[in-house]
Parts: C-alpha cells; sequence; structure tokens
C-alpha cells in the first residue's frame, strides 16, 4: 500500500471493517477471505449497526453492508450515514444477490457494490483496498494535509490526526508540546525573508526528525511556532537543542523556547490542550537560561486567576476596591526624624481574595492596556487627598509642618496621554500645592525607575 495510506490504522496496525451480515455462511466466507489483512467488527442487523458506527467512527475504515429485507431500510441507513458530517467520511460497500441493487446503492452514496455469491478473494480484496484508499486519499486532499514551506502537517489535519492517534491509543500517555522562536523577527530583519524561510523550513524537519521514531507529530501552527504530540518522554532540552542545529545559513544562532503539557488530559478538547503549552513557552519568553517551561497545576492555577482578575478589574474599579496607601518617609539628616513626605501605594481589596498585592495585578494590566485606567484611578485619589490635606493640617495642632509631599507611580507608557496630567492639575488646588505632587515612573511595568519629576507645570 502506498506510504500515504501508512498512517491511519487501528492499535494492531490493521484498518477496521465493519461487516454487517445476518447470513452466517456468507458472515463466515467474508471473514476468511479479508480477516488477515484487516481489524473486523461484525453485527447481524440495522438495528445494532449505527450503535457500533457511532462508537467506532473515529477508527472505522469501511463498512460492508449487506442488503436484507426490508430492502428499503438498508438503503435509507446509507443515506444516513452520507449525510452525517462525522459519519459521511466512512466508505460504504453493499453486498447482494440481487443485481438490480447495485445501481439504487451507488445513487444513495454506496462506493461500491459486490455480488452474491462472493467473487474470488482477490477481487474481494482488491475492492476493499480501492474503497479505503479512494476514502483516505479524499480526505486528505481535503484537508490540504501539509504546509508548503516545511512539509509539516498543517494545523487542521494535525488536530484531526492527533485526535484520531488518540482513538487508536487510548491509554497511551501523550504530550503536547510547543516550540517558539525567539525574536524570529529579527532574523527576517537581519538576514532577508529567505534565510528566515530556510531556518523555518530546518527547525521543522529537525524536529520532526526528533519525535518520528517515537509516533510523534509535528506541524507548524503559524510563522515560527511548531506544535509536536507524542508519546510521553523527558528528552525536551535535546529535541530544542537538535531544532536549534541550523546548516548553511550564515552560522545563525537561533533561540528556541519550548512549553510542554506532559500527560495530557485526554477529556480537553486538543486544541486547549496546546493552549496550555503555548502558556508553558510563553512563560520562558526572554528566558535564556531556562528555555523549557512545563505546564502544571501551578501554571493552571495562575492562569486562572489572571483570567478571573481581568474579568473583575472593571466592577472593582467602579466599586472603588482599589485602596490607596500612604507610606511616610523621613529626613533623617537632622537630629530628629522629620516627616517630608509620603508614597501613594495601591493595593487592590479584593472581597474574597483579600488585599492582593500590585506585583499580582499591575504587570497584568500593562499587558492588557488597563494600566490607564488605574492610574487615572489612584491619582484622582492622591489628588483628593492632597486637597484635602491643607485644611486638615491647619486645624490640627499636633503637626507644625507643611503636609507632606506625595509621589505616586506610573506606568512609563502613560507618559504619551497628556490628559493624565491635565485631569490631575483640574482636581489639585495647585495654589495651595504648587509643589508637593511626585510622579515616580515605571520603566516598563515590571522595573522600578528611580528617576522623578519634581512637580507637574
Amino acid at each position: 500500500m502506498p506510504e500515504t495510506h501508512l498512517k491511519f490504522h487501528s492499535s494492531n496496525g490493521k484498518r477496521q471493517v465493519l461487516i454487517v451480515q445476518d447470513e452466517i455462511g456468507a458472515l463466515d466466507s467474508l471473514k476468511d477471505m479479508i480477516k488477515d489483512s484487516y481489524d473486523l467488527l461484525t453485527v447481524s442487523d440495522g438495528e445494532e449497526m449505527m450503535p457500533t458506527i457511532i462508537r467506532k467512527r473515529d477508527i472505522l475504515s469501511l463498512i460492508i453492508l449487506n442488503i436484507t429485507p426490508p430492502e428499503r431500510l438498508t438503503l435509507d441507513m446509507i443515506a444516513i450515514l452520507k449525510s452525517e458530517q462525522d459519519l459521511s467520511r466512512i466508505p460504504v460497500i453493499v453486498t447482494s444477490a440481487d443485481r438490480e441493487k447495485e445501481a439504487q446503492s451507488l445513487l444513495m452514496g454506496a462506493m461500491d457494490f459486490i455480488p452474491k455469491p462472493y467473487p474470488p478473494q482477490d477481487v474481494i480484496l482488491a475492492r476493499v483496498r480501492r474503497a479505503i484508499e479512494l476514502s483516505e486519499d479524499r480526505e486528505i486532499i481535503s484537508f490540504t494535509e501539509r504546509d508548503s514551506m516545511t512539509g509539516l502537517y498543517n494545523r487542521e489535519f494535525f488536530y484531526r490526526y492527533a485526535v484520531q492517534f488518540d482513538s487508536y491509543h487510548q491509554d497511551m500517555s501523550m504530550d503536547a508540546i510547543v516550540v517558539d522562536v525567539n525574536h524570529f523577527r529579527m532574523i527576517n530583519e537581519r538576514y532577508g525573508k529567505a534565510t528566515g524561510d530556510e531556518v523555518i523550513r530546518q527547525i521543522g524537519q529537525n524536529l520532526r526528525t526528533s519525535v518520528a521514531d517515537a509516533g510523534g507529530i509535528v506541524c507548524r501552527r503559524n510563522g515560527d511556532t511548531f506544535l509536536i504530540y507524542c508519546p510521553h518522554r523527558t528528552d525536551y532540552a535535546e529535541i530544542l537543542d537538535n531544532a536549534a542545529i541550523i546548516k548553511g545559513t550564515q552560522n545563525i544562532h537561533v533561540r528556541l523556547r519550548m512549553g510542554v503539557y506532559p500527560d495530557v488530559d485526554k477529556t480537553l478538547d486538543i486544541e486547549r490542550r496546546f493552549d496550555h503549552a503555548k502558556m508553558a513557552s510563553d512563560s520562558r519568553r526572554g528566558n535564556y537560561s531556562n528555555r523549557i517551561g512545563f505546564y502544571d497545576k501551578a501554571l493552571h492555577d495562575e492562569e486562572i486567576l489572571r483570567e478571573r482578575l481581568l474579568e473583575e478589574f472593571s466592577g472593582s474599579l467602579e466599586k472603588e476596591q482599589f485602596l490607596v496607601f500612604y507610606q511616610p518617609k523621613f529626613d533623617i539628616r537632622q537630629s530628629e526624624p522629620v516627616l517630608n513626605s509620603a508614597e501613594a501605594l495601591v493595593r487592590w481589596n479584593h472581597p474574597e481574595l483579600g488585599l492582593i498585592s500590585p506585583e499580582r495585578f499591575v504587570p497584568l494590566f500593562e499587558d492588557h492596556g488597563l494600566i490607564r485606567d488605574l492610574d487615572n484611578y489612584v491619582w484622582r485619589k492622591v489628588a483628593a487627598q492632597m486637597a484635602a490635606w491643607p485644611d486638615l493640617f491647619i486645624q490640627s495642632d499636633i503637626w507644625e509642618c507643611s503636609p507632606p509631599a506625595l509621589s505616586a507611580d506610573v506606568a512609563g507608557s502613560l507618559l504619551r496621554f497628556v490628559s493624565l496630567a491635565t485631569g490631575t492639575r483640574k482636581e489639585l488646588c495647585w495654589e495651595r500645592l504648587p509643589s508637593a505632587l511626585r510622579m515616580r515612573f515605571l520603566s516598563g511595568c515590571r522595573q522600578w525607575d528611580a528617576v522623578r519629576c519634581s512637580r507637574m507645570n
């Protein structure tokens, strides 16, 4: 059988064929002719046939259906099979002693007709094989199986084949793996698109070579991301090292990262499994010393928390669950420490999760474009407090100094938003507090910058 037809098989290495036949003699005769080449299932009538087909639809390669009274019911079953999207891919060969039923069967959707008494064994085998091959070829072509650049499976066929692989190997532990090329865009920029394409092609071939012997499959998900579905293994670093070996391309050093969802939960949708692996890969973005991330319970819990915080942000802002605390700062150059300023710090007072540190939500909001809303909220709170403090300090006989200056952290990306400064200026009594407000800008969103603006003019 051609190489393209060696991919789909049952656990014993044979394609699975369902025979629907109520005549014991005819059933035994047909089984004897094809049992060495195919994995056989048998049922006696239509009542057993449909539940069996539905249960085995992912691994059935052919149905051999004998026309039995009432004949109309048998032909209607063929029409039903061909009308159901997830069953229509299974080819049907009809058998009958009535040659007049051949045309009717073919018109209803059968792929072939075998008369009774049966022809010689070699004829039967040839017709069965031809029906399976034609069906598989038609299916493969419809999915446009291969990525033109790498020769790997495209994503649609890859997902479908992974599901089919699981159907044949339900008890086998499998890994979903994502491999990403770090800063691939720069390879295109520096060396040109032709070289970039060659790098992608070689990475794909290297990955396929690494997992093929173990029965793994590989696809190119998009420009610089590859998916691997393979029996569970532990040599991930070796796979990554081999994939990064690029020959004949100006000694380009390619940096790869990998995300692994080991021993996948097969009750999850196949795309969801690779979403988990992708998350593990993204957790290693920019980390060149630890290139392999694993999807585990901790990463799963982090994913759930991140989604929850994003979903609840707007409502929490409206409910003013974000609290601003003021950390005092003292001048210790004098004989006694003197309060001279304070720093505004924001915490999320979540009704269920308690006080959440900004390290948990500031980078998240920065990544998703929400940080501006939070910064505006904090600055409004700070402005209102500063506007109220002069009267409080004047009325209090405890304080013998001016109200302390305040500083608050602002994401660096907000420098371009003039409305922040403008809005804050309107809420402050600048005549009363001409220089009391300080901004401290964040470098990126995860590292603090010591540079300060002493005042907004």
